[in-house]
């Protein structure tokens, strides 16, 4: 004869772990998820500040290359006319706008070979320079006397390419002491004629040397982007050679122990490096711990819910077996607890 039965506690306390389990590895897993997520941002991030940083590199090998080109363009003009005057020479000016093409322009000027051979050295003095305006104290100046000096000028002469100065304070005037730094790129001039092909026939029609003079620091702020300056402590460095001197610092504070982007320029014979740290993270770690925080949170919120009405269940069972065996015990029908 069947008989009606009551399930043992042991399968309901398995469905009970397993019911209320599940939202606790729903929440580990969200954690997971997480987890993966900010790694994953962190790589976006750090894809982000490279491509910031290899922009900037360019942005200053690019200005250089520009203040190169401005003095061929005048090179050019000797070679046709070597005899320019000062007003010749301000039209020049004016016609390449190099104020414009090199924003931390301060002068660009002529020096004309005077004297050397035998046992004494040549002299560069300047003659021509604009604007005129607040770079009077190059007229008569002798180049070979600043910065690396006669040595810098017979390479630029030898090589018909441009040389840059190693950074020295400029002659001129300014307001601001941060910007007393600056260098110089140069350009050998030569006599009218055909550009000149080898080396005797270029120290043979020797005339000068052009040169153009810009301040660090401006030459900088007008040349790294906004968006770098926000987001990095710039600091750029002259490694020629051995050497490691400081240019300039943003002097903002950087992320502590965060990677460093940054490269280096080759320019004129002189090797600049560009060395950016983050100033914060790149991403929202603060929402995306929120996120994850109120997620695990939620899941353990649904879990101890789901607890509390499997308790309360669990426990409403017992409270009726005991009432059903208290009935038997006053004469109830004991077929109710058989077991099949």
């Amino acid at each position: 004869m069947p008989s009606l039965c009551i399930s043992h506690s042991g399968d309901s306390s398995r469905s009970f772990a397993i019911f209320v389990t599940r939202p606790i590895s729903a929440g580990l897993m969200a954690v997971s998820v997480l987890l993966l997520e900010r790694h994953n941002l962190e790589i976006e991030a750090d894809a982000q500040l490279s491509q910031i940083a290899r922009r900037s590199v360019s942005q200053l090998s690019h200005q250089f290359e520009t203040s190169g080109l401005l003095l061929r363009a005048v090179q050019s003009a000797y070679l046709i006319a070597d005899d320019i005057t000062e007003d010749g020479f301000h039209s020049i000016e004016q016609t390449l706008r190099p104020t414009r093409a090199v924003p931390g322009m301060v002068a660009m000027a002529f020096a004309r070979r005077q004297g050397g051979g035998a046992d004494r050295k040549p002299r560069y003095i300047y003659e021509r320079v604009v604007p005129k305006a607040g770079n009077e104290s190059l007229l008569g100046f002798d180049v070979s006397r600043q910065g690396d000096g006669l040595v810098a000028l017979e390479r630029a002469r030898d090589t018909d390419r441009p040389i840059l100065s190693a950074p020295v304070p400029l002659r001129q005037a300014t307001s601001d002491p941060r910007d007393v730094l600056g260098v110089v790129v140069r350009l050998p001039v030569y006599s009218s004629g055909p550009l000149p092909v080898d080396v005797p026939e270029r120290r043979r029609r020797e005339l000068g040397v052009l040169g153009l003079s810009m301040r660090v620091r401006p030459l900088l702020l007008s040349t790294l982007s906004l968006e770098a300056m926000q987001r990095f402590r710039v600091r750029v460095f002259d490694v020629t050679g051995s050497g490691r001197a400081l240019l300039y610092d943003s002097g903002v504070a950087a992320l502590p122990g965060a990677r460093r982007f940054g490269g280096t320029v080759d320019f004129g014979g002189r090797r600049w490096a560009l060395v950016l740290q983050p100033r914060g993270r790149a991403y929202d770690a603060g929402l995306l711990w929120m996120i994850g925080i109120g997620g695990s949170s939620m899941s353990l919120l649904l879990a101890s819910l789901l607890w509390s009405v499997a308790t309360t269940r669990r426990r409403a069972v017992q409270l009726g077996r005991r009432d059903l065996r208290q009935r038997v015990g006053r004469g109830g029908p004991r077929w109710l607890f058989q077991t099949a």
